[in-house]
């Protein structure tokens, strides 16, 4: 006597082609998850060909999903296999890492903003100056540590504008205009002692003593730091202040500002800042 037996709907099979199409991750991502261990087919045909199920739909919709939430494929692995983890805990701490992420997006995209704002099209700045600069605006609470065990605190907040206020960008696009056409000149072989070049240099001492306190701006430049000396405890860190200037240019500045020191407008400077230092004491 024959009997039909109902063995139940088949489980529909896919190749790894199928899924891939079913699923809109490609073949090469799905044999990657199988190295891994994150997702292993259920079974294999005769070929030796691997063959997905609606199980494993389920397993690949959890992986994408947690990928989705910023998890590393480490990290999944570890969720796949532990099913006693709370989801509510695991999700609170990404949510404070993701937050930390997008703090550190928002602060890398005010630098290169910050950055391509102060600096003019007309100049060319070489790819070293540049990345010492986004390097420098990136460590500048780190630069005000740094300086504030040496300099007084009104040279530091003078020196450190507030990064979001229009005068701090005004007075970064200034400098940086001014520093482009002082290398522009070098470019055109002109010598330190240039009167072009002195004019340049003399506005840059200006610039800086206009956000600089009375009296401070004759400290500053006074200091060992400016002064340049052989003493290494008197230098600027390498790390924090990268000069981004190739070594003929750091020459070319260095003259520049040596013979700087020799103008008569530049010790009239110095004067009134003295001036005005010994009558706010007064």
């Amino acid at each position: 006597m024959n009997q039909n037996v109902d063995h139940g709907p088949v489980e529909a099979r896919y190749s790894i082609g199928e899924f891939a199409k079913l699923t809109s991750v490609t073949e090469r991502t799905l044999r990657f998850y199988d190295r891994k261990g994150l997702l292993k087919p259920t079974a294999y045909n005769s070929q030796g060909h691997r063959l997905y199920t609606q199980q494993d739909l389920f397993q690949l919709q959890k992986i994408l999903t947690y990928k989705f939430l910023g998890f590393s494929l480490e990290e999944i692995g570890r969720l796949l296999n532990n099913s006693e983890e709370s989801l509510t805990e695991t999700l609170a701490n990404q949510s404070q890492l993701l937050k930390q992420k997008k703090q550190k997006l928002e602060h890398m995209i005010d630098t290169v903003d910050h950055l391509l704002n102060l600096v003019p099209e007309s100049h060319d700045y070489s790819n070293d100056l540049l990345l010492a600069l986004i390097h420098s605006i990136q460590h500048e609470e780190d630069q005000k540590r740094w300086l504030s065990q040496i300099l007084p605190n009104e040279i530091i907040d003078g020196l450190f504008l507030d990064p979001q206020s229009p005068e701090r960008l005004m007075y970064d696009r200034k400098m940086a205009g001014l520093l482009g056409e002082l290398l522009r000149y070098r470019r055109e072989d002109r010598q330190p002692d240039d009167p072009l070049v002195s004019e340049k240099a003399l506005e840059i001492v200006q610039l800086i003593s206009e956000i600089l306190p009375n009296g401070a701006f004759q400290q500053l430049f006074q200091h060992p730091l400016v002064q340049e000396g052989d003493n290494p405890d008197e230098q600027l860190d390498p790390f924090l202040f990268p000069s981004g200037f190739s070594p003929e240019e750091e020459q070319f500045l260095s003259e520049v500002f040596k013979q700087l020191e020799h103008d008569e407008q530049f010790q009239l400077l110095l004067t009134v800042e003295s001036d005005n230092k010994n009558e706010g004491q007064g």
